[in-house]
């Protein structure tokens, strides 16, 4: 129906505006009716995730982590009774959205500019530069990123020059 259309809609420009390189994009969307927007990081960080969080709340961005009611639900209260050993290190994955997977709502109302503003806000949100990778950088360019007390910098103005010099190399890594 309409509703179904415009959330279909809705998706598939969210995970096309979405940075690929901090967040999962690459749902099956045909057929679906989602009634959420997946948020899934690439990576595990709980600085991150502790960013994305007060950035969403900072920007009024309704929100839920765990995806899927609860999450990982083997770290549900309710099956310790019928789970006596759970190896949670046997479910990798179900853990890593229980923790770095989170659901925006997608209400066949919202407008595409809505939709854009918070791609825009969720791909602003900074990853952390390893500052040991700065070692390869050229003695100029190393001064200018390091802050007061030399651990941890915003890579803010890094994207212009690390660009032209890594030539689209990863180099941003959780510390």
């Amino acid at each position: 129906d309409k509703n179904n259309r415009a959330r279909t809609k809705n998706l598939k420009l969210f995970l096309n505006l979405l940075d690929p390189s901090k967040y999962r994009v690459d749902y099956e969307v045909d057929g679906s009716s989602n009634y959420a927007f997946p948020v899934v990081f690439k990576n595990k960080s709980f600085k991150f995730r502790d960013r994305f969080e007060l950035t969403l709340k900072r920007y009024n961005i309704e929100f839920r982590r765990g995806n899927a009611g609860g999450g990982n639900q083997l770290r549900q209260p309710y099956l310790k009774t019928y789970l006596k050993k759970i190896n949670l290190k046997k479910f990798p994955e179900v853990d890593h959205v229980h923790f770095f997977g989170y659901y925006i709502g997608n209400y066949p109302s919202l407008k595409a500019s809505r939709i854009k503003k918070i791609c825009s806000i969720l791909n602003a949100i900074k990853l952390w530069l390893n500052l040991k990778l700065l070692k390869i950088l050229p003695l100029e360019i190393r001064e200018v990123f390091i802050g007061q007390r030399g651990k941890k910098v915003f890579y803010e103005n890094l994207n212009l020059i690390m660009t032209s010099f890594l030539s689209q190399k990863k180099m941003f890594y959780e510390v």
